[in-house]
């Protein structure tokens, strides 16, 4: 038998009734809980803002510096 994960770090949101609705349902139709549908979505948004994001921001900074 699988043992469960265990993670050291809890966080609160704090979610507009729409937006905990949508999350709920997503959830389910991916029969995930929860908890794990949030981790995934978080997973996703930072490698997205690591690959399309971070990047941008560096030229900026690179050419803000440029004398």
């Amino acid at each position: 038998m699988s043992q469960p994960k265990k993670y050291p770090v809890a966080m609160t949101l704090r979610l507009q009734e729409q937006v905990a609705d949508e999350i709920e349902d997503i959830a389910f139709t991916l029969n995930l809980s929860k908890a794990s549908f949030i981790r995934r979505s978080i997973r996703r948004a930072i490698e997205f803002a690591r690959q399309h994001e971070l990047p941008l921001i560096d030229k900026l900074v690179k050419k803000a510096l440029k004398p």
